[in-house]
Order: structure tokens, then C-alpha cells, then sequence
């Protein structure tokens, strides 16, 4: 197939934009898992004006709006079926929203750099971490569904108690991994991303197979353009 043949057959494709949305996903899913790794190589403050504390805060912000923002596009995409979260991952993603919110409305959110000590180890430094306010954090919990609307039906009361019942598991979960009134937001985002990430994924993945969007891939791979394909490779690879 000559070039121009290529070019037009790739534009002409039905499937184009639908293909691409399943691609900014993926991409989505890269940025945040590349936060993440920054976010690990950041190094320790040497005061309390080092700059690592904006680093930090530039990483998280990144994660967490775009980590924040896939749940949200998956499920509006059509032919992603639908799945319920377990209770660790209602908990781990209502944290996350709150996170997300903050600072995406509020800007950046600069960590508090702190040491942990343990009794096995003579009560010396063992881990040093950024972390955040656990009561900021469960501040943030609260106002998710705070402008949200409910009807007088026994329905949507149903559903005002499902909401509350999500953030009241949201708490109590962010207070039994909270270490001595902080979040260890370093481990935390490793988490989130682990035990969210391979789900959002696996959707995605099979929506692209189940809508036989493989051609679209081969054309792209031909103008030297990364794939779907690719970024499953990707993503998978990072997650390992």
C-alpha cells in the first residue's frame, strides 16, 4: 500500500477516535507510573528550603490528577465493560480523589519530609519519606460528595447511603495506614497505582482486542507512531 494509500485509509478509519481515546488512557496510566519514579529518586531535603519539597510536589501533583482523571474517562469510553471496585481499591481510589482534588484546584501540595524510626533497629532512621497530613487528607475525603444532589426516592436514598458508606471506608482505611498522624505518600501512590492501575488496564486491553483495532496499530506502526500495542508493552513492563 503506497503511503498517501496509508495515510488515507488510517484518517478514513471509523475506528480512529475511538482507538486514540483508548490510547490517552494508556498514555495516562505512563505519566503517572513515571511520577512515580521520579518521585522515588527524589532526593532527601538538606533543609527545610531544599527544593526536593517542590520536586516532590510537582510529581505527586502530576500523579494524582492523572491518575484521578482515568477512572473517570474509562468510563465513558464504549465497549469497556464495567467492573466493580473490591473494598481495598473504593478506599485506595476515594483517598486519591481527595488527593487529586486538592491539588488540582488548590495547586501544588508540598510534603512534609519525615523519618520513621523502629524498635528492631535500635530506634535509628530506617525509612525517609515525604508524607502528608492524614487530616487533610480525610478534610478532603469528606467534601467529595458534599455538592452532590440526592433525590427522595428510595433509590437515590440508597445511593446517599452507598456514597457515605465509600468515604466512612475511605476514613477509617486512611487511619489504619496513617503513621502517627502522616501518610506515607511515597508508598502510597506505589500502592494506588499497583492495585488500580492493572485493572484499568485489563479493561482497556480487552476493549481493544473485543473492537479488532489491531489494523489501526499496523498502519501507525507504519508512519512510525506508537501504538496501542506499544504502550501496553509499556505499562505492563512498569508494573512488573
Amino acid at each position: 500500500m503506497e503511503d498517501f494509500e496509508q495515510i488515507q485509509a488510517y484518517d478514513s478509519d471509523e475506528q480512529k477516535t475511538l482507538y486514540m481515546e483508548y490510547f490517552q488512557v494508556l498514555q495516562g496510566i505512563l505519566v503517572s507510573l513515571e511520577a512515580i519514579d521520579v518521585l522515588k529518586e527524589v532526593e532527601r531535603p538538606d533543609s527545610t528550603n531544599s527544593s526536593s519539597y517542590i520536586k516532590a510536589a510537582k510529581e505527586l501533583q502530576s500523579y494524582f490528577i492523572n491518575a484521578g482523571a482515568i477512572k473517570e474517562v474509562i468510563d465513558t469510553l464504549p465497549q469497556v465493560n464495567n467492573f466493580t471496585f473490591s473494598h481495598d481499591q473504593q478506599c485506595l481510589y476515594i483517598i486519591g480523589k481527595a488527593i487529586r482534588n486538592k491539588v488540582a484546584h488548590e495547586g501544588l501540595w508540598t510534603p512534609t519530609f519525615r523519618t520513621a524510626y523502629s524498635l528492631t533497629n535500635n530506634w535509628k532512621p530506617t525509612i525517609c519519606s515525604f508524607a502528608y497530613k492524614t487530616e487533610e487528607i480525610i478534610k478532603g475525603i469528606r467534601q467529595i460528595y458534599a455538592k452532590r444532589k440526592y433525590g427522595t426516592t428510595d433509590k437515590e436514598q440508597r445511593k446517599a447511603l452507598r456514597d457515605d458508606q465509600k468515604l466512612l471506608n475511605a476514613k477509617k482505611h486512611i487511619q489504619l495506614i496513617d503513621d502517627n498522624g502522616y501518610l506515607d505518600i511515597i508508598a502510597f501512590t506505589s500502592r494506588h497505582a499497583g492495585s488500580l492501575f492493572p485493572c484499568y488496564i485489563k479493561l482497556v486491553e480487552q476493549a481493544y482486542r473485543d473492537s479488532k483495532m489491531q489494523s489501526l496499530s499496523t498502519l501507525r506502526n507504519g508512519f512510525n507512531l506508537t501504538t496501542i500495542d506499544d504502550q501496553l508493552s509499556l505499562v505492563h513492563a512498569k508494573l512488573q
